[in-house]
């Protein structure tokens, strides 16, 4: 595979003619109309903009404390800690969990990595 050195030169010619071709579409009126609205356009981007109509934050609108996530804890049959902390994933599940390895032989840890963070 090799890039073709006059692609950039022909997206443009190419932007040109579609250019040239719209412009000749164009009525006086048309065209006229455009440049109004370049103007306008142009006078508007350089006004000041009213920051007052802007929303204003105080430190006071922060609360001091965050609330701690409400969770349910239970237990698995063997008695290992489960804590469950529901939250709007719009259906996207995960899970986290914390298991002692050791016990894993050791042709399967190089496997761990996949299955981690």
């Amino acid at each position: 595979m090799k890039p073709d050195e006059a692609f950039a030169k022909q997206g443009v010619l190419e932007e040109q003619q579609r250019v040239q071709a719209t412009e000749r579409k164009l009525t006086e009126n048309s065209k006229t109309q455009i440049r109004q609205d370049c103007a306008n356009l142009r006078r508007r981007q350089e006004e000041r903009e009213n920051v007052d109509v802007l929303p204003k934050i105080d430190l006071a609108d922060i609360p001091l404390t965050r609330p701690y996530p409400v969770y349910h804890k239970t237990k698995l049959a063997n008695g290992v800690p489960v804590w469950q902390f529901n939250q709007p994933t719009n259906g996207i599940a995960h899970i986290r969990i914390k298991f002692d390895v050791n016990s894993l032989p050791e042709p399967l840890k190089k496997y761990l990595p996949l299955c981690s963070e």
